[in-house]
């Protein structure tokens, strides 16, 4: 009998670190996809050569955080307490500083590009569409000369 309250009693314990991640499962799985995102868009930008290579990385970007923006709201709707950040669990602090981390250097990295880049019409083409995406509006549509 004791011997099976132990066990019961080790479970717990060991569990009990793993509950705000099951919890939170979801959560994990978005920063996780954010965080590869961000550092994808990183290499791109820091590997560009030209102003193609860094339009493509800035569209590229632009694409994968539209797609997973609903996400973002389904996620704030379930845990609206995470907005509090007294309420954020230990285990889920990591990947949300690894991703303000990554915001901080994709800003440093973004300025010297846009800087580099600011007059270029390929790479602003591209900036400007990507806003329009973020920002819940629709690309325009392409003139018949782009399609040349």
């Amino acid at each position: 009998m004791k011997r099976r309250a132990f066990c019961t009693a080790f479970i717990l314990i060991l569990s009990f670190p793993l509950t705000a991640q099951r919890k939170y499962e979801d959560v994990f799985r978005f920063m996780g996809e954010m965080n590869r995102i961000q550092s994808g868009y990183l290499a791109a930008l820091k590997s560009a050569r030209g102003s193609a290579q860094v339009a493509s990385a800035i569209r590229k970007f632009g694409d994968d955080v539209a797609r997973i923006m609903p996400q973002i709201k389904k996620l704030e709707e379930k845990y609206p307490e995470l907005k509090d950040d007294k309420k954020i669990p230990a285990d889920l602090k990591p990947v949300l500083e690894e991703s303000m981390r990554l915001s901080r250097e994709l800003a440093d990295v973004s300025l010297k590009i846009m800087h580099e880049y600011r007059n270029d019409k390929e790479v602003m083409k591209a900036v400007e569409e990507m806003s329009r995406k973020l920002s819940g509006g629709e690309p325009e549509p392409k003139s018949p000369e782009e399609d040349k």
